[in-house]
């Protein structure tokens, strides 16, 4: 049993088990994935991205036909050290995709799950694919 609990105790101090509410530790220049209500922080830049919520998913619905593909929008808090955070909101289809804070390019890679006809979306199920890179 001690065994055990000391195995956790490490795998969880280095990283190998998200901790609750965050997606744990990322990497510049690599996607990475962030469920809604989760953070992350980005290894070695003290910088947390935190998936705040999902205010607009117009896009079309597989099983539908569409005049327009709609658009899909995250907004996103982002802090650095003892700096103030800051709200961004990326789209997958119009602008803003991408979105500049202090010295960091954040991108909305994807958004998923992509919505199916008669089927509504929870919003808990939402996941958004970033990429973050120094500018």
């Amino acid at each position: 049993m001690n065994l055990l609990i000391s195995a956790l105790l490490i795998a969880f101090i280095f990283g190998t088990i998200e901790p609750p509410g965050g997606a744990g530790r990322v990497s510049l220049e690599r996607e990475f994935k962030l469920r809604l209500g989760q953070s992350a922080q980005v290894r070695g830049e003290d910088l947390k991205i935190e998936f705040v919520s999902v205010p607009e998913d117009s896009r079309c619905p597989t099983g539908v036909n569409c005049i327009w593909e709609g658009n899909g929008r995250v907004s996103l808090r982002l802090r650095k050290a003892r700096r103030d955070a800051a709200s961004v909101a990326l789209n997958t289809t119009t602008e803003p995709r991408n979105a500049s804070y202090m010295n960091y390019e954040l991108r909305l890679v994807n958004l998923s799950p992509y919505p199916k006809a008669n089927h509504p979306i929870d919003k808990k199920s939402y996941v958004a694919t970033l990429l973050v890179r120094r500018k």
